[in-house]
């Protein structure tokens, strides 16, 4: 099993790595004070960019599937 998810998931883990944890940590602390401060609008705006931020990291990690690689 622990095999099975490191093959699943090492391409994800290694873009996380090269795009820095300090980023991934600031747009979680960045949805965290949106919620703290009850501010939905900016909570949600917040976590679609995390969301966006996560999919073009596991995009290049796997690779455009359009492309050819």
């Amino acid at each position: 099993m622990i095999a099975a998810r490191g093959e699943l998931f090492l391409p994800v883990d290694q873009a996380l790595l090269e795009h820095s944890s300090g980023h991934v940590h600031a747009s979680h602390e960045a949805i965290a004070a949106a919620i703290r401060d009850q501010d939905p609008a900016l909570a949600a705006e917040q976590m679609r960019a995390h969301i966006e931020d996560v999919r073009t990291m596991v995009e290049r990690a796997l690779g455009d599937p359009t492309s050819g690689e």
